[in-house]
């Protein structure tokens, strides 16, 4: 073999060889990247969620029906009428259909905040106690529901509650309420039929004290110096009705009356004329924080427990009290602020 034919063999070797090397190199490139490549996801979208909560909120709507409203009539579910129980079948459909639902712990919790809209809607909107009530009854058994598919988490922190769960909570607790009501003798089988009735009937009336009680809030929240300027609302005649829910609902039950106190020392409280009228709770509140250091914090049962020239010691009401902080005139109050701490609700002082 010459020499021309010998350089020709070996740059064909080199070449043949480089050529090997090349694609054993792109071989070993694509099989690590075909082994990182992500697996594609295999849950739910978005879209396939959405689509599920609807469903499920077309079947809770449709054992609940529909309460009658202007142009439109009501529409006639499973529930009991009279007092909006929910048949062990129906219910058991709920839950499974609650279960079913893909993206779990997710899908769940929107499930419920449909349904508590549902609720607050049929209660403030159509005054339909009965249709509340059936998804109070579903919401205690979604939640138990719920808890048996979580897994167990190992924790002793108390759980955060807030405020809108315990709003609706205390919602929830009030409609319930009236299954505890004792029924005396002589009592018209009826009464279901009737209290509807009188709900419907009062349900305007309903509006016009919440506003009343809505511009009170404000102008008791007003500085003396712009009370001056500004008239106070005028409470509206309203039947007796709705001034003992509005009662109710601040924690202000009529009940025995308590025995009379003995005098305190000087200057722990002022004494009030029992003929006077109510005391207002947020003057209460400030006059108790008026004399403490920056940064005190109290709690709610604290707060009941001192006296002011609004009520004597021990005398206001824990639930009115409760209720007032958590509003939202309260918020606008300089120099105070509602706390929800781990170990229980009240007020810190902050200027």
């Amino acid at each position: 073999m010459s020499r021309d034919e010998n350089l020709v063999a070996t740059e064909a070797t080199e070449t043949a060889s480089t050529t090997d090397e090349t694609a054993a190199t792109s071989t070993n490139e694509a099989a690590q990247a075909e082994t990182a490549a992500p697996a594609a996801p295999t849950g739910p979208t978005k879209e396939e969620i959405d689509s599920a909560l609807d469903a499920f909120e077309e079947l809770v709507d449709g054992i609940l029906g529909q309460p009658a409203a202007e142009g439109q009539d009501a529409v006639a579910g499973k529930i009991d009428p009279a007092n909006g129980t929910v048949s062990p079948e129906d219910m058991a459909v709920v839950v499974e259909a609650f279960k079913n639902l893909p993206g779990g712990t997710r899908a769940h919790n929107r499930a419920i905040e449909r349904l508590q809209l549902n609720q607050m809607t049929a209660l403030t909107e159509h005054m339909w106690a009965v249709g509340a009530r059936a998804i109070a009854l579903m919401l205690i058994e979604l939640r138990a529901a719920g808890k048996t598919t979580k897994p167990k988490v190992e924790s002793v922190a108390r759980p955060t509650v807030s405020p809108t769960e315990a709003h609706v909570a205390l919602a929830v607790a009030h409609i319930l309420a009236v299954n505890f009501l004792p029924v005396g003798e002589g009592v018209d089988e009826t009464w279901g039929a009737q209290t509807n009735a009188k709900v419907t009937e009062l349900a305007s009336e309903v509006g016009v004290f919440q506003k009343y009680l809505a511009d009170k809030a404000a102008w008791d929240a007003l500085t003396d110096e712009d009370k001056a300027t500004s008239a106070e609302p005028t409470q509206p005649e309203v039947d007796a009705i709705i001034m003992q829910a509005a009662r109710i609902a601040r924690g202000r039950v009529a009940g025995p009356k308590k025995a009379a106190r003995e005098p305190k020392a000087a200057g722990t409280s002022t004494p009030r004329d029992p003929s006077a009228p109510r005391g207002d709770i947020l003057a209460h509140i400030q006059e108790v924080f008026a004399s403490k250091p920056i940064g005190t914090f109290l709690k709610v049962s604290a707060i009941a427990k001192e006296g002011t020239s609004q009520y004597g010691a021990g005398q206001a009401s824990g639930g009115a009290i409760s209720a007032r902080i958590k509003g939202e005139a309260f918020s606008k109050v300089e120099g105070l602020e509602y706390v929800n701490a781990g170990d229980g609700q009240g007020v810190r002082k902050t200027a």
